[in-house]
């Protein structure tokens, strides 16, 4: 699974910045997409910052995203404290457990 995994993350911000205006950035990207999809595994998109990027990979059935379109990154423990939050989810007693919820 790792080496289907790489391959998944070829689709990275090289290719999603020029979705909009490249249509063989498009071509690689729906590649992928689809490969994914036949493999069973989830797509993940990374370096999506605008709508129009965001709105090309939905329409391609890339599954998750991530970029500065939802946030700007972040460090570790406030990552944790977010996800808590949403859950409703006290914080944890041992270190390794708040690893594990980023994990």
């Amino acid at each position: 699974m790792a080496g289907q995994s790489q391959l998944l993350d070829f689709s990275d911000r090289l290719f999603v910045r020029d979705l909009g205006s490249n249509r063989d950035a498009q071509a690689i990207v729906r590649a992928i997409i689809s490969l994914g999809v036949d493999l069973g595994v989830t797509i993940t998109a990374e370096g999506v910052e605008t709508e129009a990027e965001l709105s090309c990979l939905r329409a391609g059935g890339c599954h998750e995203a991530q970029g500065f379109l939802f946030s700007r990154a972040r460090p570790n423990a406030e990552i944790v404290g977010v996800l808590q939050a949403q859950c409703g989810i006290t914080a944890p007693a041992d270190p390794a457990e708040t690893a594990a919820l980023v994990a």
